[in-house]
């Protein structure tokens, strides 16, 4: 059983600088995914990213609002099967884009997936698949916020963080060796398993082969 509502239309829910400001409230300790795929990509199905979230053994005070950020035509047509789920809203952009970053508040979010898609076009170098996540991923860590001054009326529960490196952050990968990319203290070898680095103990990496082992074991 899942949290259930009724379909809400794609443009009610798509967080612009005009927003309510009960959706600007919403972006507190929320989910901010970013997705890295261009208008006419293979859709993600996005429903199996946020089904688990809307559990019906949550709480609904523990329900976090979920915030898409991505090409606009893209979430459009992800939308369809999203509509049903309260607290889910979209923000047109590019995750590589700082400023869009910071306009989904980024800094006082609870975590940040990224996922990437393979898209349309056909690349020779498979290590090529992973840049825009990759550099997605590098651009967050190297990101600067301002000292947080919290208004009264806001939760007293807001991470309060100064560099985007203090973010947790959940990147998908499509070639293992990629994740080594994302280990700062990593001395630049291939020869190490993805599955013995850092970032993959560390739960801030994951690759489509670890999904596919999870996978046939489960069925």
């Amino acid at each position: 059983m899942y949290y259930y509502c009724d379909r809400q239309g794609f443009e009610d829910n798509l967080i612009t600088t005009n927003s309510s400001h009960k959706q600007s409230h919403d972006l507190y300790n929320h989910i901010l995914v970013c997705i890295l795929a261009e208008p006419d990509a293979p859709l993600l199905g996005l429903h199996s990213f946020v089904m688990p979230l809307r559990a019906s053994n949550f709480h609904p005070n523990q329900l976090r609002t979920i915030l898409f950020l991505g090409d606009i035509k893209f979430l459009q047509r992800e939308w369809s099967n999203i509509a049903n789920f309260p607290k889910v809203y979209t923000l047109a952009g590019s995750a590589l884009s700082r400023a869009d970053l910071r306009a989904a508040r980024i800094q006082y979010s609870s975590v940040c997936v990224i996922l990437g898609s393979r898209g349309t076009v056909k690349v020779d170098d498979p290590y090529m698949l992973d840049k825009e996540v990759i550099l997605c991923t590098l651009n967050i860590r190297a990101m600067q916020f301002s000292p947080y001054h919290r208004h009264k009326a806001f939760v007293h529960n807001v991470h309060k963080r100064r560099s985007g490196s203090e973010i947790p952050l959940i990147t998908e990968l499509m070639t293992d060796n990629n994740i080594h990319y994302l280990d700062p203290d990593h001395s630049g070898g291939l020869q190490i398993a993805a599955s013995l680095t850092a970032p993959f103990a560390k739960g801030i990496a994951f690759t489509n082969s670890v999904l596919d082992v999870l996978a046939s074991t489960a069925y």
